[in-house]
């Protein structure tokens, strides 16, 4: 229920439930694994722990004229949020033109899965970014 209402575009429902639905069939089609089980598994990889908040320098003085927000990490503690992050991050990965949409999402969970997809190499790069960062989460629960 969240993929569609993550994949709805001005309020027309009926197309994300026929896309996400289109997508659900095709896993089954290249899987031998239940569909449902394919996507709690790529979520799984993909729901990220800490998000980058970025946060507008409101003093004057700044040490260089460029820096107009700091970014801190923070911690995510709602579950129901992580797993909006992972799907957001599952859909702005398979949002192309080239390809429909529900084959795109398809083959981006099923390579989520297998940790191989562009958007697990995305959450990566943002952890190692959180990681450089880490100092700032003493201050910033």
């Amino acid at each position: 229920m969240k993929i569609i209402n993550h994949l709805t575009l001005n309020g027309q429902k009926h197309t994300s439930e026929h896309q996400t639905l289109t997508s659900f069939k095709n896993l089954q089609k290249k899987s031998k694994k239940k569909s449902k089980q394919i996507t709690q598994l790529a979520l799984l990889h993909l729901a990220p722990v800490f998000k980058i908040q970025k946060i507008k320098n409101k003093r004057k003085k700044r040490k260089r004229k460029d820096e107009k927000f700091t970014e801190l990490p923070s911690f995510i503690r709602k579950k129901l949020s992580r797993i909006s992050a992972a799907i957001k991050t599952v859909i702005n990965g398979s949002k192309t033109k080239k390809e429909q949409i529900s084959q795109k999402l398809s083959t981006n969970i099923i390579l989520s899965a297998k940790k191989t997809s562009q958007a697990f190499q995305i959450n990566n790069q943002a952890k190692k970014k959180i990681l450089l960062k880490k100092r700032y989460l003493f201050y910033y629960k």
